[in-house]
């Protein structure tokens, strides 16, 4: 029964004591265990807010800038360009450009003057042809058949130098080593004929005219 009756007596002593701390607690004017745990909720719930007002606030900035980059891009977008249409490979050869063609049509009249045997006025046809394209794609030929209309009218040097022309555009070229070697031929410079029909016969070996010229 004693035991009892202190267990009692220091249940009340708890009580009161923590009846004095309340007390105390407000008359200081200090809040409460339960006030204060209500405050720190609602700073909680406060700062959360802000939090997701800030996020807000980010990702609204960043849609205007991507919305911003995307319109810059479409304006400078290489795509609203016109696009280039190459040129097929016969439109974009030299030999079509309009001199090019023109200078063609004159080389071929001064053939037509030469089997008419008009050697000069072929000649001046071919220098015609040269003055629009000096180093067309086909410049070699004009030379080397002024260099035979030079040869024509006996103008042996004059037929030599327009071969040598030819060749050093087309070195390959086998009618003109063979009209060089006839020039140097009628020049006398026998070797030198012999050298360049050999030259000739080296790139052309059907070339029989070279060849009836060699033997002689």
């Amino acid at each position: 029964g004693r035991q009892r009756r202190r267990r009692e007596r220091r249940m009340e002593r708890v009580k009161s004591e923590r009846i004095e701390q309340t007390d105390t607690h407000g008359a200081l004017g200090l809040p409460g265990i339960d006030s204060l745990s209500t405050e720190s909720e609602e700073m909680s719930i406060t700062q959360q807010q802000q939090e997701e007002e800030e996020e807000q606030q980010t990702r609204h900035q960043k849609q205007r800038t991507s919305s911003s980059s995307s319109n810059q891009q479409q304006r400078t977008s290489p795509s609203t360009k016109p696009k280039k249409i190459p040129l097929s490979p016969a439109a974009a050869s030299p030999a079509n450009l309009p001199h090019y063609t023109e200078a063609e049509r004159i080389n071929n009249t001064g053939n037509s003057l030469m089997q008419q045997k008009h050697f000069q006025r072929a000649l001046d046809t071919y220098t015609a042809a040269l003055q629009l394209a000096p180093a067309g794609p086909n410049s070699h030929v004009y030379y080397s058949n002024r260099s035979a209309a030079h040869l024509s009218l006996n103008n042996y040097e004059s037929s030599i130098r327009d071969s040598e022309r030819s060749l050093a555009l087309r070195p390959e070229y086998a009618k003109a080593h063979s009209r060089l070697g006839l020039a140097y031929f009628a020049c006398g410079r026998y070797e030198e004929a012999v050298e360049a029909y050999v030259r000739a016969l080296e790139i052309d070996p059907e070339n029989d005219w070279s060849r009836d010229h060699l033997e002689k």
